[in-house]
């Protein structure tokens, strides 16, 4: 009996066109990983704007000398961070661009934001008339 290979032939072609049925679903699942992706980013961004700012506000309103410590964690991804005149900002690199996020404060704060992935220790300290924002 003499073999001709044809069986491996059919089974590489039912292989294609599987993968052929396949593909628009893979392609739907790295849509949808980008998608959490960026949303995972910006909302870890997010919280940890408006956690600086929440604290920020509160020893404002204590006035000189108060201080705390506040955690916050920042998403992988942050290229910049801004702490100047009324603005806390974050920029953050996702599957889509870069996108800001930022909170808006009735003082003045200034400092400095670590750009690090993970969690952070961050004090705050009331000077009179702004906050100071760093790293503790």
């Amino acid at each position: 009996m003499r073999f001709t290979g044809q069986s491996g032939i059919e089974f590489m072609v039912i292989i294609g066109f599987a993968l052929l049925a396949l593909s628009p679903f893979l392609f739907n699942t790295q849509n949808i990983a980008d998608d959490l992706t960026r949303i995972t980013r910006t909302q870890q961004a997010e919280n940890a704007v408006q956690t600086l700012k929440s604290g920020a506000e509160l020893i404002h309103a204590q006035g000189y000398p108060a201080r705390t410590v506040v955690d916050i964690k920042l998403p992988a991804g942050v290229t910049n961070t801004s702490v100047d005149n009324t603005a806390i900002q974050l920029s953050i690199r996702t599957p889509e661009g870069k996108e800001q996020v930022y909170a808006i404060t009735e003082f003045n704060v200034s400092g400095t934001v670590p750009t690090s992935q993970g969690q952070h220790s961050i004090q705050l300290i009331s000077e009179g008339n702004y906050v100071n924002i760093t790293d503790a």
